[in-house]
């Protein structure tokens, strides 16, 4: 099996690299293929909240608020890179598209701390 990955370098040209792949567990949704409604994600609730409406809990618990994972659309599984089989010239091109999307999202995060932070959010 393989997975194409993709790089855009900064002239606009793609590069394209077919590596060897595996179907691993998804870390977004642990396998489970579904998730907690993003406005409900790392929401606190207490025993006490649960208590004041008995009907929420089974609800929460038994997931009328969750949604189909965003990451692997429900199917529990992922395909990804199968490092230990990769060429050297493969594992390079893998560690630089790696290196650079977390710089991204890494930018991405410093960006949105930024924005709330501005418009004065707390952590």
């Amino acid at each position: 099996m393989k997975i194409a990955i993709k790089y855009t370098i900064k002239s606009g040209r793609t590069l394209t690299r077919n590596l060897p792949a595996q179907f691993t567990v998804c870390e977004e949704c642990r396998g489970k293929g579904s998730h907690l409604v993003e406005g409900m994600r790392g929401a606190v609730y207490t025993w006490e909240d649960f208590a004041e409406d008995p009907e929420f809990q089974t609800d929460y618990f038994g997931g009328a608020y969750d949604v189909p994972c965003e990451t692997c659309r429900g199917e529990r599984l992922v395909t990804v890179p199968e490092r230990e089989v990769l060429t050297r010239s493969e594992a390079r091109f893998l560690d630089m598209v790696e290196r650079v999307q977390f710089e991204r999202e890494r930018e991405e995060a410093y960006l949105e701390a930024e924005r709330r932070a501005e418009m004065g959010y707390r952590w």
